[in-house]
């Protein structure tokens, strides 16, 4: 019997065509069974945060939360991994968080916020990248909110809370006793926090070495977020000068020596709020997000350290926003006495404290007149 010979393009067609056919029998097959997320599932996702590059640009500091759902409880460690790629490198041990991870400006320590004990106060802590154990930098009695370097590597910038006379006390017995809730304010109670006292936030210059920081903002309100000029003579924050009137306090942005002394409000007269300020790299300019009717944008202030000289709000690219513009050249004021003040203790009832409500008004983007009592 005698066949006929199958061309080699007739053939190759074929060898094809049942490749094409054969992909999706075998992508079936190795492919697991789908299932809904559970919440183990949903336990098991690490949330990476708060990116940081290294001077040199060939580290990225970042940090992983874990939660462990057994014992009920999460921990945050930071990594450090090659902004070229390749094997990330836990720096940080287990047993406690860590956070805020930063970089020296020369490259040489890696620092973060930790506290290694139970009842210890969170401090500022750094790392040799050349290995060695962590040392802790600073031994606040009240701990440590937040921290910056300076661009010269020689000091740190602190938020720290106005210490309470518990922060003070060495007996551990004598913490322990109940205190007092001293209520003087309109809103005395917050979810996530509960009762709320009038120990603020403010700014303070740290040399490390030294054991006593150096306090260079004050008065009865919080400051935050803030930034070191390029030169490192000048920081800018954000603060709140009326905490009085809760929701509808703006949020204004100021500059202050680094070395104390005179603080300068910069957006007064600006009725929106600001948040994340930063120096342009000529010191000249202070660039923040500015929030209007639910939207970010981004907005620079010139700066002019002449005495009375104004400072003027102006769009950054791409940005459209009316804005008025600011430079009240004095410190934010305390606010007056308070309106009413009882005591609440602990395990008794709340003392009457006396009504008290303020007018506030403002304008809105299209012109408008709003306002009504707080």
């Amino acid at each position: 019997m005698q066949f006929n010979r199958i061309p080699p393009c007739l053939t190759l067609f074929i060898f094809t065509i049942l490749s094409i056919v054969a992909q999706p029998i075998a992508y079936t097959q190795i492919q697991p069974a789908q299932r809904n997320l559970t919440i183990d599932d949903f336990f098991k996702i690490k949330r990476v945060r708060n990116p940081q590059i290294s001077p040199e640009g060939k580290w990225v500091a970042y940090t992983v939360r874990d939660v462990d759902l057994k014992e009920d409880k999460s921990e945050t460690h930071i990594w450090m991994v090659p902004s070229s790629g390749g094997e990330a490198i836990p720096m940080t041990a287990k047993g406690y968080s860590a956070s805020r991870p930063r970089w020296s400006p020369d490259g040489k320590f890696l620092s973060f916020l930790a506290k290694r004990k139970e009842g210890d106060k969170t401090q500022v802590w750094t790392l040799n990248r050349q290995g060695g154990e962590a040392q802790q930098l600073t031994n606040i009695a009240q701990g440590v909110s937040s921290y910056e370097w300076s661009p010269d590597g020689k000091k740190l910038l602190l938020i720290l809370q106005d210490p309470k006379p518990e922060d003070l006390i060495k007996d551990k017995k004598e913490k322990k006793k109940p205190k007092p809730w001293i209520i003087d304010r309109l809103q005395f109670k917050q979810d996530g926090d509960g009762y709320l006292d009038n120990y603020r936030d403010h700014l303070y210059v740290f040399v490390p070495g030294d054991t006593i920081p150096t306090q260079i903002t004050s008065g009865n309100f919080d400051d935050s977020q803030p930034a070191w000029s390029p030169d490192g003579k000048w920081i800018t924050y954000t603060t709140v000068i009326q905490p009085e009137i809760i929701w509808y306090a703006t949020t204004h942005l100021a500059v202050i020596p680094s070395g104390g002394g005179e603080a300068r409000l910069l957006t007064q007269e600006l009725d929106r709020h600001v948040s994340s300020p930063s120096f342009s790299a000529d010191g000249q300019s202070v660039y923040f997000l500015l929030e209007d009717s639910g939207e970010q944008h981004l907005a620079r202030i010139e700066l002019s350290h002449g005495a009375h000289r104004p400072a003027r709000v102006r769009p950054a690219p791409r940005r459209v926003v009316p804005a008025g513009s600011g430079g009240c050249h004095r410190p934010p004021q305390q606010p007056g006495p308070p309106a009413h003040r009882s005591v609440l203790a602990q395990a008794g009832r709340a003392e009457p404290a006396d009504s008290h409500q303020r007018q506030v008004s403002f304008r809105d983007r299209a012109g408008t007149s709003r306002g009504g009592p707080v």
